[in-house]
């Protein structure tokens, strides 16, 4: 709370978010002072395009993960430790050549990163961001083990060969530093194509405990 009555601090990133919202330049422009004047409305979280303002980043990939001999396919995103971001994957989805089940769960950002042999940064869905990237990594590979590739299932799914895109049931899944969430099929020798969008933002004080 600030010094005055009902009042709020001048600083932070929402008070940041909402002056540039609403054009507003004036120094003493702070929330309360809003309050005073207009009907309070305003959901920063509403429209997308104001994600940039509160330093959100929108992202989405799509991997195929070919088929290796007597391994189990996975694709994964992944929060690194030590980020001070927090991840959230909105939508799953995925396919595959062969019939077979995809169960999705999470593990730590270090067995993950272990266990899959590749990664690769993942891009924003708002061209404005400078650099285009996100904190997070994708995770592809295979492991002829799938609990050596997630620690908890969170969804059992099935997909018939060579399906359209199946939508995956479990989310949003909310990853701290240091966590990730992956698709894993369950036929070894099978290949997954797995598609997420999410987003990324600095954590609160109070997020991480």
């Amino acid at each position: 709370m600030g010094q005055s009555h009902n009042g709020l601090e001048r600083a932070g990133a929402l008070t940041s978010a909402l002056k540039d919202a609403l054009g507003a330049t004036d120094a003493e422009g702070g929330l309360e002072r809003f309050g005073e004047t207009m009907t309070p409305v305003i959901d920063l979280w509403r429209q997308p395009e104001w994600a940039l303002l509160r330093d959100e980043l929108p992202w989405a990939f799509t991997l195929t993960q070919p088929a290796v001999a007597a391994e189990f396919s996975a694709v994964g995103i992944v929060n690194p430790v030590g980020s001070r971001k927090l991840l959230v994957v909105d939508m799953l989805c995925y396919r595959s050549l062969a019939t077979q089940g995809i169960n999705s769960g999470w593990a730590t950002s270090a067995v993950i990163l272990s266990t899959l042999a590749s990664s690769q940064a993942v891009l924003t869905r708002d061209l404005r961001a400078n650099p285009q990237v996100a904190a997070a990594l994708v995770a592809f590979g295979s492991d002829a083990a799938i609990g050596s590739i997630i620690t908890q299932t969170l969804e059992a799914d099935s997909v018939a060969a060579a399906a359209a895109n199946q939508l995956g049931h479990v989310t949003p899944v909310i990853l701290p530093p240091g966590f990730g969430f992956a698709a894993v099929g369950t036929t070894v020798n099978s290949n997954i194509v797995v598609t997420m969008a999410g987003r990324e933002r600095p954590v609160f004080p109070a997020e991480l405990g």
